[in-house]
C-alpha cells in the first residue's frame, strides 16, 4: 500500500509538471510539504487566481483522460546536471552535484523529463481518485477521498519554513553546500537556538494561563521526550517546580496487553494502557495525595514500582508524555486544567522543488538508531515493524492532532544528514534475502543525496540527542 501510495504521489506530480510546462513554460511548480491527504503545493511566475486555476484543473484532467504513457531513460550523471541547467532547474543541479550515484534516472511525458526519487507508474491507468483543491496561495494535490482542515499545522509548516529562509536552506542542494563551504556549524547553533526560544515562549505561554497540567502527545520517534525534558528547564526557569510522568510507565504486563489478528501485542493501541490505574493516579495527583508511580521494565515487560510516593506541590506543574496523551479516552476530564501540546517533525527540507521529503520518513531513520542503540532491534526489524506503526498512528495518534493548544515542530534541518552516518552502516547489515532488503535499498538511495555531517556540533540538549546518544538528559 505504501509504495502504491509513493507512485501514485509521483505519478500526478509528473503530470502537474509536464501541464504547467505546456501552459506556461516560465512557471515554477514547488511541492511544498504534506497537507491531510495530499501535498500543499504552490506556483512561482504564474497568476494562480481561481480562473486560472479552473483551466488548469480541466487540463489535467483532459491529459489523465489520454492516459499517456510515462517513459524514463538514465543518464551520466554530467549530463544529467547538464540537462536541467538548460532547463533552469538549479535545484535539480545543487542536488545532483554532490550525489553519490554515477547515473541518474530521470522520467518524463512527451518530451518533459523530469528527476523523480520514487519512480512513478508506467501510465495513469492505476491513479484511482484524485482531485485538485484551491487553496490560496497555492493548492492542494489530495491522492484520497477524506480530507480535513489542519489549519494548525500548515502554520508549524509555515513557521518552519520561515527558519529554513533565515538559515539559507530551503533544499537539500542547499544544505550540501553549507557543508561544503563550511557554514554549517553556525547553522546548526542557529537552528538549535529557535528550537530553545520556541520552547521558552511556550513556556511563559502555559504560565500565563495558570494551568497545571500539561499533556504532550506526538507520533514514534517525534522527540517528546526530550522536548518535554527541555519545557521542564524553561518552566523552571519561570520559578514552577515541574514534574514529568511517561505514559509509557502504565503499559500492561505482556500477559495483560491486547493481541493483533497474527498474536503479537498490540502496544499501539490505546488499551496497551492500564487506564483505569493511570486515571486513578492522575486523579490523586490533582488532589495533593501522595501516589507509588509505576515503572514498566521494557526488557521484562513487566509492572515495577517506584521507592519513594510522588507528591505535586499546590504550585506544581505535571507534565504527562506519550503517544495517546490527547486522546480523550485519557485527558477528557483534564480538559479544563490541561494545556495540550502536539510534537512532530514536520520537515520543511525537501530533496528539491519537486520531491518532499515525508514527515515519516525522517522520524522512520530517527526510529532505526535509536531501536538499535536503546532496544536491541536491528534496521531489519524496524523496518518490517514500520508499516504496523504507521497504521496505528493514522488510527490513534493523528485524529486528535488538532486538539493541541499548540503544535512543536521537532524536526532539524539538518538531521538527516547526521543520523546518515549511523543509519547506512545498520542497513548494510540487512542481506539480499530479507523482505526489507528492497525498503533498504530505497533509504540508502534516499540517502546518498546528502553529505554527512560530523556530530561534534550536536548539542548535548538536542533532540537529535535522543536518538544518537550522548545526551545531558537523562532516560
Amino acid at each position: 500500500m505504501e509504495v502504491y501510495k509513493r507512485k501514485k504521489e509521483k505519478t500526478l506530480l509528473l503530470l502537474l509538471y509536464y501541464i504547467l510546462k505546456k501552459l506556461s513554460p516560465e512557471a515554477r511548480l514547488i511541492i511544498r510539504h504534506s497537507y491531510s491527504t495530499g501535498v500543499y503545493c504552490e506556483i512561482k511566475n504564474f497568476k494562480l487566481k481561481e480562473d486560472n486555476f479552473k483551466k488548469l484543473c480541466k487540463k489535467y484532467e483532459e491529459i489523465l483522460c489520454q492516459n499517456k504513457k510515462i517513459s524514463s531513460k538514465i543518464l551520466e550523471k554530467d549530463k544529467a546536471i547538464k540537462f536541467f541547467e538548460n532547463e533552469g532547474r538549479n535545484d535539480v543541479v545543487k542536488l545532483l552535484k554532490y550525489n553519490q550515484r554515477e547515473k541518474i534516472r530521470i522520467y518524463g511525458i512527451d518530451d518533459v523529463y523530469d528527476y523523480l526519487f520514487f519512480p512513478p507508474f508506467r501510465d495513469f491507468s492505476k491513479i484511482g481518485f484524485y482531485r485538485l483543491k484551491y487553496y490560496p496561495p497555492g493548492f492542494l494535490l489530495l491522492f484520497e477521498e477524506k480530507f480535513k482542515e489542519q489549519r494548525k499545522f500548515f502554520e508549524a509548516f509555515e513557521e518552519a519554513e520561515h527558519w529554513a529562509e533565515i538559515l539559507g536552506i530551503r533544499n537539500v542542494g542547499d544544505l550540501n553546500e553549507k557543508i561544503v563551504e563550511g557554514e554549517i556549524s553556525d547553522c546548526i547553533k542557529i537552528e538549535e537556538a529557535l528550537h530553545e526560544k520556541k520552547i521558552a515562549n511556550l513556556a511563559d505561554k502555559i504560565v500565563e494561563t495558570g494551568k497545571r497540567v500539561i499533556l504532550v502527545a506526538g507520533p514514534s520517534s517525534s522527540g517528546k521526550t526530550t522536548f518535554s525534558k527541555r519545557l521542564r528547564i524553561q518552566l523552571m526557569v519561570n520559578q514552577r517546580k515541574v514534574f514529568i510522568i511517561s505514559m509509557d510507565d502504565y503499559f500492561l504486563p505482556s500477559e495483560q496487553c491486547p493481541r493483533k489478528p497474527d498474536g503479537t501485542l498490540d502496544t499501539d493501541a490505546p488499551e496497551a494502557i492500564d487506564i483505569p490505574l493511570f486515571k486513578k493516579q492522575i486523579k490523586e495527583i490533582l488532589k495533593g495525595k501522595e501516589v507509588i508511580l509505576p515503572k514498566f521494565n521494557f526488557t521484562t515487560r513487566k509492572r515495577e514500582w517506584r521507592n519513594k510516593p510522588f507528591y505535586l506541590p499546590k504550585d506544581g506543574i505535571l507534565i504527562i508524555e506519550g503517544i495517546h496523551a490527547l486522546n480523550p479516552i485519557f485527558c477528557e476530564e483534564l480538559e479544563r486544567c490541561a494545556f495540550k501540546i502536539y510534537v512532530s517533525a514536520l520537515t520543511p527540507l525537501n530533496l528539491d522543488d519537486h520531491n518532499r521529503i515525508s514527515t515519516s520518513h525522517a522520524r522512520l531513520l530517527r526510529r532505526i538508531v535509536r531501536d538499535y542503540f536503546y532496544r536491541g532491534h536491528r534496521a531489519g526489524d524496524t523496518l518490517r515493524m514500520w508499516s504496523t506503526v504507521r497504521e496505528a498512528e493514522e488510527k490513534y495518534i493523528f485524529p486528535h492532532q488538532e486538539n493541541a493548544d499548540e503544535i512543536f515542530n521537532s524536526a532539524l534541518l539538518y538531521e538527516i544528514a547526521v543520523l546518515k552516518r549511523f543509519v547506512i552502516p545498520l542497513l548494510d547489515e540487512i542481506p539480499e534475502d530479507m523482505k526489507e532488503y528492497e525498503e533498504a535499498q530505497l533509504l540508502k538511495d534516499f540517502l546518498s543525496h546528502f553529505l554527512p555531517i560530523e556530530t561534534t556540533d550536536v548539542p548535548p540538549t538536542s533532540i537529535l540527542r535522543e536518538f544518537i546518544g550522548g545526551s545531558s538528559f537523562k532516560y
